[in-house]
This record gives C-alpha cells, sequence and structure tokens, in this order.
C-alpha cells in the first residue's frame, strides 16, 4: 500500500485494522506514502506481531511494528524512524547523499563578522531558501525601527487576501495585530501571513535593499520579490503560469505578480504537493547568503532593535544542551520538495556559529524527513569540538 501510486484512502485500512485504530493507520500511512518508495530490508515476526525494516527513498531507514489481535485485524501501529550516525564531517555528505536531493550545508565560525567555513559541501551554490527567505524581511523591519519609519508596535491589519496564504493565528478579516507580534509570527511560526502583512507595511524597495545589504550574492535574481500570495499564486494557483514564470524576464515577472496580486488566489488540488524551484518559482541563496544574512541580523540588533535578537531564539528548532550552547536563533522552511534549516548559535565560550542545511527534490516528501533531518543537525552541531572552538 505504501509503495503503491494511489494514495491510502481508507477503504483499504478499515478492512485490515480495527475500527479503534483505522483513523490513527489511515492518518500515519498518509504521511508515510509521501516518501515512497520504500524498500524493504528485513521483517522480524514474533507472536501477533511483525516488524518491517524499511528503507525510505530518502534514505533513513525506519521499523514498522504491526500487531494483530486474535481476530487478525491490526491493533497496533508502531512507527519509528533510527537517527543516522554522524561521526565526521564526512558523514554529514554520506547522509545527504543519499536522500536524493541536491544539496547545500555548511558550518561556519564567525569571526569579526565574517563567515569562516569549517565544513560544508556546496556551499556557493544558488539553492531554494524555503522560508528563511523570511530573515531578509526581518533584517528590513529592524532598518525600519532603527529609522524610527516603523515601530514595533505599528498595527497592520488583516485582510482576505493575507489569509488566503495560511495564518495560524486565530484572527478575522479586519483585525489588528502589532510589527512585533507579525515578526515574532514569521520567524517562530513561519506565519506566511504575518509575512506578507510585513512586506506589505515595508514595501517592495525595502526588501530589495534588505538583500543588498545582509549580503545576498546576487540580489537581482531575487528581484521583482514576490510576496507569498505572489508566489503562491504563481506556484500553485490558477491559472498554470509556470512556464511563463520560468521563461519570463524580469520586466515579464513583476507584470506577473502584479496580475497574480489583483486576482483571488485559487490554489490548484493537482499541483499542491508538485515542486515549484525548477520553474524558478521560489527564493533562492547560498549557504554563504544565509551565514551573511544571519550575522547582519545580528549585528544590527542594537538600539530599538535589539529586539531581533529574541524574535529569532523564540523557537530553536534543535534541542540542544542551554550550557553549551546558551544562544540559538532559528529560521527553517519547507515548501514542496524544498526543505530548509539555519541557526546563529553562540556557544559557551562566546564563539558565533552559523550552520544550515539546504535540500531540494524533484518530488514533495512528508513530514518525518524534517524530524530526521534535525537529528542530522544535531550530531552536526556536536561536532564543532572545543578545540575548533
Amino acid at each position: 500500500m505504501l509503495n503503491s501510486d494511489w494514495p491510502i484512502g481508507p477503504v483499504g485500512v478499515r478492512t485490515l485494522a480495527t475500527q479503534r485504530l483505522a483513523k490513527q493507520v489511515e492518518t500515519t500511512m498518509e504521511k508515510l506514502w509521501w516518501d515512497r518508495p520504500f524498500k524493504l530490508t528485513g521483517v522480524d515476526i514474533t507472536a501477533g506481531a511483525a516488524t518491517l525494516k524499511l528503507t525510505t527513498s530518502y534514505g533513513a531507514r525506519q521499523d514498522i511494528r504491526i500487531h494483530t489481535a486474535d481476530d487478525t485485524l491490526v491493533d497496533g501501529f508502531e512507527v519509528s524512524t533510527q537517527t543516522p550516525k554522524i561521526s565526521s564531517w564526512q558523514d554529514v555528505d554520506a547522509v545527504l547523499g543519499k536522500t536524493g536531493a541536491r544539496y547545500a550545508w555548511q558550518v561556519a565560525k564567525i569571526n569579526d563578522g565574517h563567515c569562516d567555513r569549517v565544513a560544508g559541501t556546496n556551499a556557493d551554490e544558488s539553492l531554494p531558501l524555503a522560508s528563511i527567505f523570511k530573515l531578509y524581511v526581518l533584517y528590513a523591519v529592524a532598518d525600519a525601527v532603527k529609522a524610527e519609519t516603523v515601530s514595533w508596535d505599528d498595527e497592520l491589519t488583516v485582510t482576505e487576501q493575507g489569509k488566503a496564504v495560511g495564518s495560524g493565528m486565530d484572527v478575522a478579516v479586519g483585525d489588528h495585530i502589532s510589527v512585533r507580534t507579525a515578526a515574532e509570527k514569521m520567524i517562530a511560526t513561519s506565519d506566511n501571513m504575518a509575512t506578507d502583512m510585513l512586506i506589505g507595511r515595508l514595501g517592495p524597495r525595502a526588501i530589495d535593499d534588505a538583500l543588498a545589504n545582509a549580503g545576498h550574492h546576487d540580489p537581482a535574481a531575487m528581484t521583482p520579490f514576490p510576496t507569498m500570495y505572489e508566489l503562491f499564486s504563481v506556484a500553485w494557483g490558477q491559472p498554470d503560469v509556470r512556464e511563463q514564470w520560468k521563461n519570463g524576464t524580469p520586466q515579464i515577472r513583476a507584470q506577473m505578480l502584479h496580475d497574480a496580486d489583483s486576482r483571488v488566489y485559487e490554489p490548484d488540488p493537482f499541483r499542491a504537493h508538485v515542486p515549484a524551484s525548477e520553474y524558478g518559482a521560489e527564493w533562492f541563496g547560498s549557504a554563504e547568503d544565509i551565514c551573511r544574512v544571519h550575522v547582519a541580523l545580528q549585528a544590527g540588533a542594537v538600539g530599538n532593535a535589539a529586539l531581533v535578537k529574541h524574535i529569532l531564539a523564540i523557537s530553536p528548532n534543535v534541542n540542544l544542551d542551554a550550557h553549551e550552547w546558551p544562544y540559538l536563533g532559528a529560521k527553517a522552511g519547507g515548501l514542496p520538495g524544498d526543505l530548509t534549516f539555519s541557526w546563529y548559535a553562540v556557544d559557551r565560550t562566546g564563539q558565533a556559529w552559523v550552520v544550515s542545511f539546504q535540500l531540494n527534490w524533484l518530488r514533495d516528501h512528508g513530514p518525518s524527513v524534517g524530524s530526521w533531518m534535525l537529528q542530522v543537525a544535531k550530531q552536526v552541531f556536536a561536532l564543532i569540538t572545543p578545540a575548533q572552538r
């Protein structure tokens, strides 16, 4: 069932699982289904139970333990993902090389505001950023706050267009939230509506300036800079304009964004899980760019913009020893086919580091790949030894 090209659905599951467990099994298998094809590497059978040993399409090892009741229906279903072993920098490439993704990663030591690479692969290659691009929006907010053209307490208005791209906030059209709340939600929960509210308040020119001032290697490649609403319309909306975007000049793309902004976003259900980055419908940057924007954000977090340090640290994403790593500023992202993580981390000696990962597939994956990658990241932090510090 997991390797079928057909989605799981309730019918097949309910003929095999107990009524109590059917919904849980269906939900779990639907999430696993995105990581097909699975390779069966072994089966352990005991009385009334079996453990299937699998390898996912991205190289992770998973165990599925199935227990059956006396009526032969499944009454136990547990999935566990094994943590890949990372004991050297070479192991990182060995693991990521099996994912089937184009990838980049970097560990950089921050010396006098510069990113000095300690380890990494493809760190100069421009790959999708997913929601890491929101760091540039935060940089623009910080600049505006320092220039006193924007205040953290300024109110932003919720619109129908903003809600169309998704938000975790329980707000209605016409409600107000502060710039501070929008910035916190944009970084901590990657709130799309909050992001567009901030871009709308700042204006596109401010984001263009942020790209250049925060050290993006090619700001022109990110111009025109799309809002979440505009990119979603181009990448996953109706009509399908991806080819036009892919082949369009900056002028054509600017007109396309204007057109997208002026019409109601209607998501295409057949493309909801189809990656758009191969058409250039994404935000792009390198591991070096990610490092520079993190450093720029921290350096600029002074005066009225000092709150930026707190905003970046609200959701660290990875569980590290707080004694060893007393500060973790983080931003991650995920879009169909794209998965990214980044951290600005300060160790117990006061030394700053930036760690980042970018993975780009031609197909979408399920949620388990994110938690699996965080296990990789946690071990990468463990490789940053006291001698390197």
